[in-house]
């Protein structure tokens, strides 16, 4: 898979623009939804893999949410306190 635009396209709405992303920094301009823009873009390559679709979209909300809050809060390892 290309993971052209994948940091740019939210995991939330699966709305895709090039202003979402700056540097590091990811924020949907049409939900709003923010997170680091490598984590953005690593949930949606996640989400193609498993699922065989790039759209995530609302579906996909949840599942960014869960797998990707101790990214989101700093602990990119995925193992806290390691």
């Amino acid at each position: 898979m290309s993971p052209a635009y994948t940091s740019q396209e939210c995991p939330q709405c699966g709305f895709v623009h090039q202003d979402n992303r700056q540097g590091d920094r990811f924020q949907c301009w049409h939900c709003h939804f923010t997170a680091h823009a490598d984590i953005v873009g690593a949930v949606n390559v996640q989400h193609c893999y498993i699922y065989g679709s790039r759209t995530t979209g609302a579906n996909h909300a949840s599942d960014a949410q869960r797998e990707g809050q101790e990214d989101l809060d700093g602990d990119i390892s995925g193992q806290a306190g390691v």
